[in-house]
């Protein structure tokens, strides 16, 4: 399953948390926060999650296929990254500047965290992400990795105004 933020298609949604929801590629609905306007005509004072799908597009994935792998040979290496950006710079943001960056030996990118404090600064939060290498065929090293870590942080650098939260 894959969540990837969007564009509300109607106002009843928050515009800052909004996603499409597919699956192996088909589309099956979208998913997110209700919108001030919605809540307030329920007489709701708290922040109400909800996801609108397409039932005959998620009864046609069933019965679900497996897919079956054999478990990997080598040790993988992952990083913690914690980037401090402006708040307005979404996860879907960062995910697309790593996927673009074309690492070598990465496997994954996967969310930590999102911290915001005083220390942080105002109108900037602390996203934590963390990057996993591996090789199918031997170990890697971190002197393999390191390169690829550096490039990261120097994009979010130069496209996102990120600075590396020590």
């Amino acid at each position: 399953m894959r969540i990837k933020p969007c564009a509300p298609a109607c106002s009843g949604w928050d515009a800052a948390g909004h996603a499409s929801v597919s699956v192996e590629g088909a589309r099956l609905g979208v998913m997110g926060i209700v919108g001030t306007k919605p809540r307030k005509l329920a007489d709701l004072d708290q922040h109400v999650v909800a996801a609108e799908l397409d039932l005959d597009a998620l009864l046609g994935l069933y019965p679900p296929r497996g897919k079956v792998e054999p478990l990997p040979a080598f040790p993988a290496i992952e990083r913690d990254l914690s980037l401090v950006v402006d708040e307005a710079v979404t996860w879907g943001r960062l995910e697309s500047l790593v996927e673009a960056a074309s690492l070598e030996h990465f496997e994954s990118l996967g969310f930590v965290g999102t911290f915001r404090s005083e220390q942080v600064g105002a109108g900037r939060k602390s996203v934590t992400a963390r990057l996993r290498f591996r090789l199918p065929d031997g170990t890697l090293r971190h002197e393999d990795v390191d390169p690829q870590v550096k490039r990261v942080v120097e994009l979010a650098t130069s496209e996102l105004g990120a600075t590396l939260r020590s």
